[in-house]
């Protein structure tokens, strides 16, 4: 897997599962993670991720926010975005999947969750 996994998390022992989780069933991808919203669109921009978990309780900004800044910016609009929460209403997850998150996690995080998300969105990629 040459995958990117960017993490915007700002729970140290979240941070912790999934990294050891990336690193035992893709080895080869890279995790970069920040707590802070307003790193993410710039950090997105320069990595171009496979896939982005977003918690969405961080200390700098809400992680809708952060969703929306990504879905309307054209370099970063098409990376799939998965949502991180522990207590997202029924209303705000279809807000949140309306504005262009493609799932949700819900914590505590389920391991087999993130294995088959890891699946979905860290392909090893194809060079010509």
């Amino acid at each position: 897997c040459d995958g990117i996994l960017l993490l915007v998390e700002d729970n140290s022992t979240n941070i912790e599962l999934i990294r050891e989780l990336l690193r035992i069933t893709k080895p080869g991808c890279q995790l970069v993670s920040t707590m802070y919203g307003n790193e993410a669109l710039s950090l997105a921009k320069k990595l171009n991720p496979s896939v982005i978990f977003l918690d969405l309780n961080l200390p700098d900004t809400h992680g809708s926010i952060v969703l929306e800044n990504l879905k309307a910016d054209q370099e970063t609009k098409i990376i799939p975005v998965i949502v991180v929460t522990a207590d997202a209403t029924v209303r705000q997850r279809e807000e949140l999947i309306a504005n262009g998150a493609e799932q949700f996690i819900t914590k505590p995080i389920s391991v087999g969750r993130i294995i088959r998300i890891f699946d979905q969105y860290l392909k090893p990629k194809t060079h010509d």
